[in-house]
């Protein structure tokens, strides 16, 4: 692996203006996509209440939980932001280590 492969961003493009700007830009177009808040229960009938945690809603369907993972973030028991595709980010992490423990846990 080449060392641009394993640091593809370099310190020196943090401190360039033209590349901070390119990334301010797409951090600002980003903030529209936040999953801040959900409101499956208004929409889904089936689903008969939600418990709203810090970062995710739970949504009881009966005989089956609906998990939604926001893009909150949170410290100290506080909603501080809510930071572009974080949601879905834990979502990808989860689901690597749930399929390599699954040999552990089914």
């Amino acid at each position: 692996m080449s060392s641009q492969q394993q640091n593809p961003l370099p310190i020196v493009a943090l401190t360039n203006n033209d590349h901070k700007e390119e990334l301010m830009t797409a951090i600002k177009s980003s903030i529209s996509n936040c999953l801040c808040e959900t409101h499956l229960d208004l929409t889904i009938p089936q689903l008969k209440s939600k418990i709203r945690g810090k970062v995710r809603d739970i949504y009881d369907g009966g005989d089956y939980l609906v998990m939604v993972t926001t893009d909150r973030q949170s410290a100290f028991d506080r909603i501080l932001a809510s930071i572009p595709f974080k949601g879905q980010v834990l979502n990808e992490s989860s689901l690597w280590w749930f399929n390599k423990t699954a040999h552990i846990i089914p």
